[in-house]
């Protein structure tokens, strides 16, 4: 159901946003940002893609999420952060082998200039999942942890508000 309504809300912004370019992008003001390229999700739940919906957003004060629907079967899920022509300063893998996440796994330290190296990340159960980027000075850091409705209600509101533009 969460994933049902969050692939809906997703389509639903992704629609407002190409229909209203004279409107203040709501997403890009409050997104991750590097050099002024925006910075996504890009991973095997996407098929790589630099899409919107997977467009980090401020969360807390150097804090940048979004929202991914995975599957438990599927696993490992192989993923990156990145902007979208994988620019260096922007194109964070791990950065420091083997680079495998799981539920409980603590921050996972970044390379901001990496070439190939994904991370990979295996979901316990079918769910939806918040991808965050945590900044700390100069250092950045991966989590991933099941969303709660906590999470999935803040993503939902930021469309909501998206769509009322």
């Amino acid at each position: 159901m969460k994933t049902t309504v969050l692939a809906s809300l997703f389509a639903a912004a992704a629609v407002a946003l190409s229909a209203c370019s004279s409107v203040p992008d709501l997403i890009s003001v409050n997104a991750m940002k590097i050099d002024g390229k925006d910075i996504y999700l890009r991973g095997e739940m996407n098929d790589y893609a630099a899409i919107s919906s997977n467009r980090l957003i401020k969360r807390d004060e150097g804090m940048y999420c979004t929202l991914a629907a995975l599957r438990s079967d599927w696993t490992p899920y192989r993923f990156k952060f990145a902007d979208d022509n994988w620019s260096q300063g922007s194109n964070f893998g791990y950065a420091y082998p083997p680079g495998v996440m799981r539920a409980g796994s603590a921050p996972m330290k970044l390379n901001p200039n990496s070439q190939f190296e994904e991370l990979r990340y295996f979901p316990k159960e079918d769910a939806v999942y918040q991808f965050c980027i945590v900044q700390n000075g100069n250092e950045y850091f991966a989590t991933v942890e099941k969303a709660s409705d906590k999470e999935v209600g803040f993503f939902n509101d930021f469309f909501r508000r998206l769509e009322e533009l």
